[in-house]
């Protein structure tokens, strides 16, 4: 088997775990099964032709490794402020 093959297997196995995993997101949405359905498909389509679009704009987009370290910092830190604002109510409530 050439690496190559051993890629597109691999890159279609990750999209199938990708759409099984998005199943119980999109049912807890709605119960129709045709929406989940096709919603699923229509996610595989475009997962792949969005990775190759990034790839071919990776070139172009000279800010996107410092917007996503500032979007997962924000992530990271954003937990802290607010569990010490729930915190700081539930001290005035039992006062």
């Amino acid at each position: 088997m050439s690496p190559i093959v051993i890629v597109i297997i691999a890159l279609g196995v990750t999209d199938i775990l990708f759409a099984l995993d998005s199943i119980p997101a999109i049912f807890g949405i709605t119960q129709e099964p045709y929406l989940v359905f096709t919603a699923n498909v229509f996610a595989l389509m475009g997962l792949r032709q969005l990775y190759f679009l990034l790839g071919g704009l990776l070139q172009k987009l000279v800010y996107l490794s410092l917007g996503l370290a500032f979007i997962l910092a924000f992530i990271g830190v954003k937990p802290g402020p607010a569990r010490a604002a729930r915190e700081r109510v539930a001290v005035h409530q039992r006062r």
